[in-house]
């Protein structure tokens, strides 16, 4: 969007430009990560084959966790929600709608639905957990309840004591999910989007667009999109791919890289941001906000990890093979387009 913006793309020509340089990338990526693992895909059949899962032979106690969608209304309405932002994104595209607006609308509309039905929800289980008092209550019913208190003293009415009185608490899940959110992590990309703005207002973004004005004089326009490509992904890998965009695409819209450049120079090396900001990050665990979520999520549901080391050892050959390819069809679809 960052760049699609700057070079002022529709959504159709967007993906017109790099529908098949993302559909390269991705037989890419595939080929050579089977091509990795096919060694213990073999192994891993071989183990099932072995078990013999497909004819139901498995031991009591060791069914697998089943986990079941709690509210399908709210779980509905959510899915709706995003195809209504999709359909807006791909839509705004061509009204001159800004981005920031659609994506602003649609958290805020999410995060109402989710107190909308976090209220109704909590007031059902208040009802039953007092209703069903003489009765053990459910799995469901202990997951959400945070505590039962019961007064020293009960009540007299006309002169008897009455029945204990039942004051149940319950979690809020949308309060839950804010608590559990990892700021930390949005702290950090927030300061580096600080950072770049400060480059920007110290003049910073000057000299990088001098030193970058060097590659392509020097390089020919197929050339110059591997180059580019595989610089500003290693960028994108150490810096983070969304602060890094923003400043690169500053930086190739500045005067002191633009000038004395064709228009093709300045649209290959702008194009080869959205290649680089995608498939850089790949090639070490913390160039994205997503890999450093999943990384977060893994430890926090206690699942075997994948190391630094082992993901760059892995993905980042197979994430500079992608970018070379898909930056090859690039520039052969801005040179005869």
């Amino acid at each position: 969007m960052i760049v699609g913006k700057a070079l002022d793309l529709s959504f159709v020509k967007f993906i017109v430009y790099f529908g098949l340089p993302a559909l390269a990338a991705g037989i890419t990526s595939f080929s050579l990560l089977f091509l990795v693992y096919i060694r213990q895909l073999g192994s891993f059949s071989l183990a099932l084959a072995e078990a013999d899962i497909s004819s139901g032979d498995i031991s009591a106690g060791e069914e697998e966790e089943v986990h079941i969608v709690s509210n399908i209304k709210s779980a509905v309405l959510g899915v709706s929600i995003l195809l209504i932002t999709l359909v807006l994104l791909i839509i705004g595209s061509f009204v001159g709608l800004d981005v920031w607006i659609v994506s602003l609308g649609a958290g805020i509309t999410t995060l109402i639905k989710d107190l909308i039905f976090d209220v109704i929800e909590r007031r059902k289980q208040r009802v039953d957990a007092v209703g069903v008092i003489d009765e053990p209550p459910s799995q469901s019913l202990q997951d959400e309840l945070v505590e039962i208190s019961v007064t020293d003293t009960a009540k007299e009415v006309d002169g008897k004591p009455s029945s204990p009185q039942i004051k149940p608490t319950i979690k809020s899940k949308t309060w839950k999910a804010i608590k559990e959110v990892p700021w930390k992590f949005i702290i950090c990309i927030f300061v580096l989007f600080i950072e770049v703005e400060a480059l920007d207002v110290t003049g910073w973004i000057g000299y990088l667009a001098t030193g970058f004005h060097r590659i392509p004089i020097a390089t020919s326009s197929i050339a110059l999109a591997v180059i580019m490509s595989l610089l500003n992904a290693s960028i994108m890998a150490i810096g983070n791919n969304q602060p890094m965009t923003i400043l690169l695409v500053r930086v190739f819209m500045h005067n002191n890289f633009t000038c004395d450049l064709t228009p093709v120079q300045i649209n290959i090396s702008l194009m080869s941001l959205v290649i680089a900001s995608n498939l850089g990050p790949n090639i070490l665990l913390s160039g994205a906000v997503g890999g450093l979520l999943w990384l977060w999520i893994a430890k926090t549901k206690e699942l075997k990890t994948i190391t630094y080391f082992y993901f760059f050892r892995i993905s980042a050959p197979i994430s500079l093979c992608c970018i070379i390819v898909s930056s090859l069809i690039l520039s052969a679809e801005v040179l005869h387009f």
